[in-house]
């Protein structure tokens, strides 16, 4: 073989290897999972003996709960609080809404750091590590629920990847 085509072929090699390179590291949309999150919400509600449903077609993230002289509406919220004042519309009946972040109840939406937790989230998940992070969720309880903080503690939010990004 001439070194002419040796060098061609090596070349064809290497371009090869590059593209499949590139295919293998595109980076991949993340998404935090809510799905994940919400079927957690909902065991705990179970445990604490409240019935849960999803009655909100357009938020399937929202959460009712009840049992006895309860109810509760819960959701995860996302850092941009794009969903907060519907979320504050459909709780008015119910109680005062809080939020659940580092596992303490707060009526002010907690804004330090959580745009920074999230993009951490985000380019960790990117490079193949997978980072739980503490959710942010809205809670509205009547008088005779338990105590939202201790029903839900310990709650992460977990990332899953979603298709290649384009380029």
């Amino acid at each position: 073989m001439r070194r002419a085509d040796r060098i061609l072929i090596g070349a064809a090699l290497l371009a090869v290897a590059l593209v499949a390179a590139k295919l293998l590291w595109l980076p991949r949309n993340v998404y935090p999972d809510r799905e994940r999150l919400a079927a957690a919400i909902e065991t705990r509600l179970a445990t604490a003996g409240l019935t849960s449903s999803r009655p909100w077609e357009a938020a399937p993230f929202r959460i009712r709960a009840a049992g006895g002289a309860c109810t509760m509406i819960v959701q995860q919220l996302d850092v941009e609080a794009a969903e907060k004042s519907i979320f504050a519309e459909r709780a008015r009946g119910i109680g005062p809404v809080r939020y659940l972040y580092h596992d303490a109840l707060r009526t002010d939406f907690p804004r330090t750091g959580t745009v920074l937790r999230d993009q951490y989230q985000r380019q960790a998940a990117r490079l193949g590590l997978s980072v739980a992070i503490d959710p942010i969720i809205g809670v509205a309880a009547s008088p005779g629920c338990p105590d939202p903080a201790a029903l839900l503690a310990g709650l992460k939010l977990r990332p899953r990847a979603g298709p290649p990004a384009l380029p």
